[in-house]
Formats: C-alpha cells, structure tokens, sequence
C-alpha cells in the first residue's frame, strides 16, 4: 500500500481545534485499509491575509505506483474522503439549519502530483471532476 499525505490548512487561516479534529478522523479512515497515513497541517503565520471560503483537503499518493494499483487506490480515497466530507457538510448544516455551511472539498493527486480527482459538496449538491 502507498503512503498517503493528507495536507490542509493555509498561512493566513488559523486551524481551529474542531478541524484539527475533523482531519485527524480523515486520516483515521484513510488508514483503516492499512495504508501509511501522513497528516501535515500548514500554521497560521501571524499577518498573512486571506479569504478561504471552501474547507479544502489535498490528498497525495507518494512513491510508485503501478497503474492497476493507482487507479483501486484513488478509488479507495476517493470513497473514505467523500463519506467522511458529506458527514462534516450534514453536520454543520444541522448545526446551523439557516446558514451558509463552508464548502467541503478535496483533490486527489497522483505520485507525479497529477490531478487525478476532485470534489466537492456545497448547498448546490455535490460536484466532481
């Protein structure tokens, strides 16, 4: 089984306790098939400016991979990622039935940092490339 980084957080955003939570549970689903599961979280560096509107994961396949074996491993995180962001998007919307809950998304990226999927759930529904 590859390794996989799980990146998120940005310079100008502070990672509240909740999302750090939240990405920990991530990490946790993704390792469940056996997988060695990296999680890097980038810090709030006082005075960067920003506005982040989607909560956003990027998900890297490290080292090689034969493609039969790529393609069940995307797979694989693309199912564990899209379950675990549909349950935070139901979550704040309950929490908030009235408001505009943030975006969830995340990107697949291949061991040559290809795009290999992307997704995304907001108030419009579900969208994937």
């Amino acid at each position: 089984m590859p390794q996989i980084i799980v990146r998120a957080g940005r310079a100008s955003e502070v990672t509240s306790p909740e999302r750090r939570e939240a990405l920990m549970e991530l990490r946790g689903r993704l390792a469940t098939g056996g997988a060695d599961v990296d999680l890097e979280v980038t810090e709030y560096i006082p005075g960067q400016r920003g506005v982040t509107w989607s909560e956003t994961v990027g998900l890297f396949i490290a080292g090689a991979v034969g493609g039969g074996l790529l393609a069940n491993v995307t797979k694989d995180i693309y199912d564990q990622a899209k379950a675990w962001a549909l349950d935070r998007f139901t979550k704040k919307q309950a929490e908030n039935p009235n408001g505009n809950p943030r975006p969830e998304s995340f990107t697949i990226y291949g061991p040559d940092g290809e795009v290999l999927k992307t997704w995304k759930v907001d108030r419009e529904g579900e969208h994937e490339t």
